[in-house]
C-alpha cells in the first residue's frame, strides 16, 4: 500500500467559496438525515406489530357481526380483505395467510347462519365472491412480502458494502475524492442530441467550456490523506483546489472529457504539481466511472499515487544498467580472447614462415631478390591482416561504429577468391560459384566483409585435427527477403573422421563456432548476422547482410 505524500500542495482558484464549510463526508451526512426522519416518523405513527393484528382481528370481528345481524343482502365477506391490508405491513406471510383462512371460515360460518336452506343463487355467489376477494388478497399480499424481504436483504448488503467502502475510502493512505459526475454526463447528452459526435466541435463552438464543464465535476467527499495532499482544512477548499487541479496546464483535462465522452470505464492521466514547499510532484491521477446506465449512480471515484520516487529512480536504474552492460562485455571479453587464438594463429604463422623463408633468400649467394621480395610482400598481407584484427578487436570491445558503404557481393567474392587461388590449388579445393542476376547492393564495410570472407574459407582451407580435409566449396549469392542478401558458403568434406553426427558436431563445428566469436560480432555491429549449420558432410555458413537503400 502506497503511503500518502507527506508534502502538501498549494493551489490556487477562482471558484468562489460558500460561507459555510460543509462536512467532509457530505454522503454520511445525507444517510444519517434519512435514518432520523424515519426514527421519527415510526416514533409519531408507529405501533407494535401485534397492536396491529390485534387491531385487524378486531375490525374482522365486526365484520362478521355486520354481515351475520346486519340487514344488509350483499357481499359483506369482501370486507375482510381490509384487515387483511392493515396488517400486511406488520405481520409476516405466515401470519397473513393463517388469518386469510380465519376470515374465509368467518364469512363460511356467517353464511351458514343466515342460510341454512338459500333460496336462490345470489348468497352462494355473494359467498363466492367474498372467499375469492379474501384468497386473491392474501396472496398478493404474501407475493409483496417475499418482495419486502428481498429489498430488506438487498439494503443491508448496499449498507454492508457501503460501510466497507466508506472504512476503505476514508482510512486509506492513498489520496481519493469521489466526485457527482450526473451534470455533465447530462450536458454531455444534451451534446449529442444537439448532433455533436466529437468533443472538440462543442468546444470549439462555444457550446461548452473548460471552466463551465469542471464545475460540473461536484465533490461530494474527501479522505484524509486528500485533505493533506491538497494542504486544505475541510471539502469546500478541497473542492476548490481539485478544480485548480483540474484547469492546469500540466493536467490532461481533454483526454478525461474525451474518455467519459466515449463511455469509458477508466481513464489514467499523468501531470506535473508543485507542492505547499516549491518541489515539483510527479503524479498519476485515476479516474474509476461506473456503469452509466442512465446515470442512476453517476458517482466517480479519484485516486491520485505519487510517481516522484519512482521517477527518480530512473537515473540509478540507468547507471546499473550501464553497468550490467560493461560486466557483460567484460565477461565477453574472456570467451573472446579464446578465439582470438584462432584468428591470429594463422597470420602470425604465415609471418613467421615468410620472414624464416626471405631470410634464407637473402643469405644465398647470389641473393634471391625476385623470392624474397615475394616473401616480404606476403609478410607485409600477414602484417596487414594482424592489424585489421586488432582493429576488428578494438571496436569489438569499445562498441566503436563501423564506417559502411556501398559494396556488391559478387564482385567481392571474386576479388578474394582470386587472392586465395594459390591456397585453393594448394588444397586441391574445388569451388562453385552461384550467383543470381541484379543482385543489390549491401550496405557494409568492405574491408571487414572481405576480411570475414577470408578468414571462412582460411578456417576450412586450413583443417585442424579432428576435421576432414575440404574437397569442396559451393558459395551462392541471392536476395532472401526484403531488404537482406544472403551469402551461403557450404563445404564438403572428403572423409568423415567421427562416428555419428553429434560427434561431427563436437569435434568440428565447436571450433568453428569459436574461431567465429569476434566474426559474428563484427557481422552484427554491422547490422547483419551470421548462423552456422553442421551438416553430416561438411557445414554451412549463412551471411545475411542488409541492402543498401539510395536516401
Amino acid at each position: 500500500m502506497l503511503c500518502a505524500p507527506r508534502r502538501a500542495l498549494r493551489f490556487s482558484c477562482d471558484v468562489e467559496r460558500p460561507a459555510a464549510d460543509r462536512s467532509t463526508n457530505s454522503w454520511s451526512a445525507h444517510r444519517e438525515g434519512k435514518t432520523r426522519v424515519k426514527k421519527t416518523i415510526h416514533a409519531l405513527l408507529g405501533l407494535p406489530n401485534k397492536a396491529v393484528v390485534l387491531g385487524g382481528w378486531f375490525v374482522a370481528a365486526l365484520i362478521f357481526l355486520l354481515d351475520t345481524i346486519g340487514p344488509l343482502e350483499s357481499a359483506v365477506a369482501v370486507l375482510y380483505v381490509l384487515p387483511l391490508i392493515v396488517m400486511q405491513e406488520r405481520a409476516p406471510g405466515r401470519t397473513i395467510w393463517f388469518s386469510a383462512i380465519a376470515f374465509a371460515g368467518l364469512a363460511l360460518l356467517s353464511f351458514l347462519i343466515n342460510h341454512h336452506h338459500p333460496d336462490g343463487i345470489a348468497p352462494v355467489l355473494r359467498l363466492v365472491a367474498g372467499l375469492a376477494a379474501i384468497s386473491v388478497t392474501a396472496a398478493a399480499l404474501h407475493d409483496s412480502f417475499l418482495q419486502r424481504q428481498l429489498l430488506l436483504v438487498s439494503r443491508d448488503e448496499a449498507r454492508s458494502n457501503e460501510i466497507r467502502y466508506r472504512a476503505l475510502f476514508d482510512g486509506s493512505g492513498v489520496p481519493l475524492w469521489e466526485q457527482d459526475f450526473g451534470d455533465l454526463l447530462r450536458h454531455i447528452s444534451e451534446l449529442k442530441r444537439e448532433g455533436y459526435d466529437d468533443l472538440d466541435c462543442a468546444l470549439s463552438n462555444g457550446s461548452s467550456s473548460l471552466p463551465s464543464v469542471v464545475a460540473m465535476m461536484n465533490t461530494t467527499s474527501v479522505n484524509s490523506s486528500s485533505l493533506r495532499f491538497l494542504d486544505v482544512p475541510g471539502l469546500s477548499e478541497a473542492s476548490s483546489a481539485i478544480a485548480s487541479l483540474y484547469l492546469d496546464e500540466e493536467f490532461p483535462l481533454r483526454e478525461l472529457l474525451y474518455a467519459v465522452f466515449e463511455g469509458a470505464p477508466r481513464f489514467e492521466g499523468r501531470c506535473v504539481v508543485t507542492s505547499a514547499e516549491g518541489d515539483l510532484l510527479s503524479v498519476s491521477i485515476i479516474f474509476t466511472f461506473p456503469e452509466w446506465n442512465g446515470a442512476q449512480d453517476p458517482r466517480v471515484v479519484v485516486a491520485v499515487m505519487e510517481l516522484t520516487n519512482e521517477f527518480s529512480l530512473h537515473p540509478h536504474f540507468k547507471a546499473l544498467k550501464a553497468e550490467h552492460a560493461r560486466t557483460t562485455r567484460i565477461a565477453t571479453a574472456g570467451a573472446f580472447s579464446a578465439s582470438m587464438g584462432h584468428e591470429l594463429a594463422q597470420p602470425l604463422g604465415a609471418l613467421v614462415l615468410n620472414a624464416q623463408t626471405c631470410l634464407r633468400w637473402l643469405r644465398m649467394n647470389p641473393p634471391g631478390i625476385r623470392n624474397a621480395s615475394a616473401a616480404a610482400e606476403r609478410i607485409v598481407s600477414s602484417a596487414e591482416r594482424l592489424n585489421n584484427i586488432a582493429v576488428r578487436a578494438r571496436s569489438f570491445l569499445n562498441s566503436a561504429p563501423i564506417p559502411v558503404e556501398q559494396v556488391r557481393i559478387p564482385d567481392l567474392v571474386e576479388e578474394i577468391l582470386s587472392s586465395l587461388a594459390v591456397k585453393l590449388r594448394a588444397a586441391s579445393v574445388a569451388v562453385d560459384v552461384y550467383s543470381v542476376d541484379d543482385i543489390p547492393a549491401v550496405l557494409t564495410n568492405r574491408s571487414e566483409l572481405g576480411q570475414i570472407l577470408t578468414d571462412i574459407f582460411a578456417i576450412y582451407l586450413e583443417p585442424t585435427a579432428g576435421r576432414s580435409l575440404t574437397r569442396a566449396i559451393a558459395i551462392e549469392i541471392a536476395q532472401i527477403r526484403s531488404g537482406f542478401v544472403r551469402l551461403s558458403v557450404r563445404t564438403t568434406v572428403a572423409r568423415i573422421q567421427c562416428t555419428s553426427t553429434s560427434e561431427l558436431v563436437c569435434s568440428s563445428s565447436a571450433d568453428i563456432a569459436l574461431a567465429f566469436a569476434l566474426t559474428k560480432a563484427t557481422i552484427e555491429a554491422l547490422g547483419g548476422s551470421i548462423s552456422l549449420k553442421s551438416r553430416l558432410h561438411g557445414d554451412e555458413v549463412l551471411l545475411d547482410i542488409p541492402v543498401y537503400h539510395e536516401i
